[in-house]
């Protein structure tokens, strides 16, 4: 006897959604940012840590083999690997090759983190990403740069796992913008609260867990608001920035007009020039003339109102201004450590003697050196003289295509 057909609609069984989570990852770029995962382990958390590979910088091991991410087919097999349909793989394939080499390995694991979530599980609802910053993007020492919009776009590559982060915390200078509360607005979604600087931040050993941990109390939960105040007599604790919803970003500063802001910038460019040309130094990276401009530049650049034409000169110029401030501790030292082959070389074909060591002289003798290479180099000069050149006009001018951040 044939069965009845029933005219109820079949039931259909609701897909599982990922669990509501406290759990925490933590991307660090510096080499002792294990430190503040460590603190966040120590308050009963469940953490994630991302850092530097092991296997070295751009490589990663996964499933028991080792993919090399300073290649594009390397990204392209390690992507490959993630489980994705075949547009979305390509997707983040492509964000993943347009980040720096050094920093892949950090970035490729945490799309491998969020892989999980883009097939139906579970990934930490609360993002730490800590390291230096200038405010546009973020390395550690010695290691790879990434950019926010690159973290946007990682984001927007996997959005069911972006979809996932409730709060997040920017453990880096000068990150506490309204510009990246937008673009990470965009990146997650669901995002609630944001932790970040208009300032330096603390590192490691020096606040940074202190302030985590407060983070940390004021974020479990479904919480949907972040007050600064909770820093309150913490080292560094008056540049903390928070944002939520219902209060916008606090920084704890009185507004300042824009015109005001240009006029203090303006009114220092002969500080910027002063260092630039070698006829200043910056005693120290932390205080002093230049600093106090960086910090100009940085409030015009946060201003809300700022034109977008005006942004990228002043970026470029912020992104100078803090090249120059660790000019002799940093820059021109690794810099000299880096090239020093195609220097020799260069200065032997242009007829020059030994090339001078770039690392140890003044600005002002590095600048009269490369005045004298570019008065012996032309476009009929050997190759190897032209390389010398190019490379030295990136130290003279402080271009971030030659000085990475990562040398900062």
């Amino acid at each position: 006897m044939a069965s009845p057909i029933s005219n109820q609609a079949p039931r259909t069984v609701p897909l599982a959604q990922p669990k509501k989570n406290d759990d925490v990852l933590m991307v660090g770029f510096n080499k002792n940012a294990q430190l503040e995962a460590d603190g966040l382990r120590a308050r009963g958390n469940n953490v994630t840590f991302i850092g530097d590979s092991k296997a070295g910088q751009g490589k990663i091991t996964a499933g028991g083999t080792q993919h090399d991410l300073n290649s594009d087919a390397g990204v392209d097999k390690y992507v490959g690997t993630l489980g994705l349909p075949a547009d979305q793989t390509r997707r983040v394939g492509d964000v993943l090759k347009g980040i720096e080499p050094k920093a892949r390995d950090e970035m490729g694991s945490l799309a491998g983190v969020w892989a999980k979530g883009e097939k139906g599980g579970t990934v930490p609802s609360r993002l730490v990403m800590s390291g230096h910053s200038a405010g546009s993007s973020m390395w550690g020492d010695d290691n790879g740069s990434i950019r926010y919009d690159q973290l946007k776009d990682l984001a927007k590559a996997m959005p069911k796992a972006a979809a996932q982060v409730e709060d997040l915390h920017l453990a880096a200078c000068y990150a506490g913008t309204q510009q990246n509360v937008d673009r990470l607005r965009e990146a997650f979604p669901k995002m609630n609260t944001m932790w970040g600087y208009h300032g330096s931040a603390p590192g490691s050993e020096s606040g940074a867990v202190a302030h985590q941990r407060r983070w940390d109390a004021a974020t479990r939960g479904r919480a949907d608001t972040l007050d600064r105040d909770i820093a309150a007599n913490t080292r560094k604790g008056e540049n903390v920035s928070t944002w939520d919803d219902k209060n916008g970003l606090r920084n704890g500063q009185p507004p300042v007009p824009l015109d005001t802001l240009r006029q203090r910038v303006t009114g220092n460019e002969a500080t910027f020039q002063q260092h630039f040309s070698g006829e200043q130094v910056q005693a120290s990276p932390a205080t002093g003339p230049l600093r106090d401009y960086y910090n100009q530049l940085q409030g015009l650049i946060r201003h809300p109102n700022l034109p977008a034409a005006e942004r990228a000169p002043l970026e470029e110029r912020r992104d100078q201004t803090i090249r120059m401030i660790y000019y002799g501790q940093n820059v021109a030292p690794k810099f000299n450590n880096e090239h020093s082959a195609a220097l020799r070389s260069g200065y032997e074909a242009a007829g020059l003697g030994p090339a001078p060591n770039f690392g140890t002289m003044s600005r002002a003798d590095a600048l009269r050196s490369i005045r004298d290479l570019d008065a012996k180099v032309n476009a009929d000069s050997p190759a190897a003289a032209r390389e010398a050149q190019r490379l030295l006009h990136g130290l003279r001018d402080l271009n971030s295509a030659i000085i990475p951040d990562g040398w900062i």
